[in-house]
């Protein structure tokens, strides 16, 4: 049981119970009787204006949802009329008796003519007029008819009685941490139930030594029989396997059944055409079939290039398709051939690097020369390799002036000045003559513009 919903359910309820109550037990009751407007009643008009839409667009927004749009506006003009009126009545019960007096307003809604002689018309001086008045306070009077207090309270209870159907639903189906239901109910069957996985008490686990380094418990003598095989520690018992790697440790039938895994499978897109693609790519943009004649200088090119660390390049050489490309398969299958008894000593099934041995004498996997020239031969080669990989620019012939254009003087236009002009010298802004770099103009004038 949910405490809160218990708290909530109890608020609307009681609520809901006190306002039925109230509605029930109410004696106040709305009063009509006939009133008279009397002098000093006034009568207002109000003019106003407003756009309202006459034709609709649609239109399509950048993500492709339709949306309208107003395309067309016109201007409307309306009236509103009220009247503040001033009245008087007699109760309901002595029609003769006591006079009482009050006054109201009246207002009427949006007209497009003018209203204000049909308002007068309608509340004169002198008319009749309807007056409500609730029946303990006759002096609260109104002219339009109020609501009657017995309604307002039932439609409050009913709003509450309403509400306080989800807070029992609530109530019923949480549960707050803490808080248990001891007594079950019909709701007991539709809550989560928790199941005993632990072997019972007649179960007997047993601790058996494996050759091999493994450890098993058997199944439980109740379910001999079950595997038709048999089992190493008593009929239906858990096999194991003597000689397994890693001296594992198996607890029961279900969780072996769910810690078993697949074999394992080589990748099938081991050679997809986009795998080969990015070979071939590598190739041909290190120039690799001219530049490397070994797996070692094949390395170093693709660690110098930046394009691989030393274990990717030893993956990218170690691929059939690679070796292959390189002219390298013939010896690498010799040198797998070579060392087939190396490689099946080794534990744990690792594949072995597609690199010619160092004992074969056809094999040069060191160069000669010291390693400060080997060096210096790698910075060159990446220096060469760096170079190649720049586009080349086609030269385009530039000149260093540009003539003047058709019809212009290519000389300064000084009186006492004959060097030549070209089209980047200055130019008067207003008599538009050129002048040379000694005789231009301080400004975008030249002097005699602006003396």
């Amino acid at each position: 049981m949910n405490i809160y919903g218990t708290i909530l359910f109890l608020f609307l309820a009681g609520a809901a119970g006190v306002l039925g109550i109230l509605a029930l037990t109410n004696t106040v009751e709305i009063m009509q009787v006939e009133g008279q407007i009397m002098e000093g009643t006034t009568w207002n008009e109000r003019e106003g204006s407003r756009e309202e839409c006459t034709q609709m667009g649609y239109y399509y927004d950048e993500y492709g949802d339709e949306y309208e749009e107003c395309e067309e506006y016109r201007t409307v003009y309306f009236f509103v009329c009220s009247s503040n009126i001033n009245f008087n009545y007699t109760s309901f019960e002595n029609p003769n008796g006591t006079v009482y007096e009050a006054s109201d307003t009246i207002t009427w809604g949006e007209t497009y003519s003018s209203c204000l002689e049909d308002i007068q018309n309608s509340y004169p001086v002198g008319g009749k007029i309807i007056v409500y008045y609730p029946s303990d306070n006759i002096q609260q009077a109104t002219l339009g008819k109020p609501l009657d207090p017995s309604d307002m309270y039932f439609c409050c209870a009913f709003c509450f009685a309403v509400l306080s159907i989800p807070a029992l639903v609530v109530m019923l189906t949480s549960k707050s941490p803490g808080v248990s239901m001891k007594t079950g109910g019909m709701l007991k069957g539709l809550r989560r139930q928790r199941i005993d996985v632990s072997p019972t008490s007649g179960q007997a686990q047993y601790d058996t030594f494996v050759p091999g380094g493994s450890q098993g418990y058997p199944a439980p003598s109740q379910n001999a029989g079950a595997s038709r095989g048999g089992g190493g520690f008593g009929g239906g018992g858990m096999m194991v396997i003597p000689g397994m790697a890693g001296g594992a440790v198996g607890h029961s039938v279900g969780r072996q059944t769910q810690q078993r895994r697949g074999p394992s499978r080589k990748s099938r897109n081991n050679m997809s055409p986009s795998r080969v693609r990015g070979y071939k790519r590598v190739i041909d943009t290190l120039n690799m079939s001219k530049n490397a004649s070994n797996v070692y200088d094949a390395e170093n090119m693709l660690r110098s290039s930046g394009f691989m660390n030393a274990a990717d390049a030893n993956k990218f050489m170690a691929h059939p398709f690679v070796m292959q490309s390189l002219g390298f398969a013939a010896g690498a299958a010799a040198v797998t051939g070579s060392n087939a008894a190396t490689a099946s000593s080794n534990s744990g099934g690792m594949l072995s690097r597609n690199v010619p041995a160092p004992s074969d004498a056809n094999t040069n996997l060191r160069p000669a020369g010291s390693s400060e020239d080997r060096l210096q031969q790698m910075q060159d080669e990446a220096a060469a390799f760096f170079e190649s990989a720049k586009p080349i620019q086609p030269k385009v012939a530039t000149t260093t002036s540009r003539p003047v254009g058709e019809g212009e003087s290519n000389q300064c236009s000084h009186a006492s000045c004959t060097t030549e002009v070209t089209s980047f010298d200055f130019r008067c802004f207003d008599c538009r003559r050129r002048f040379c770099s000694a005789h231009k103009g301080m400004t975008f004038q030249c002097s005699d513009c602006a003396n």
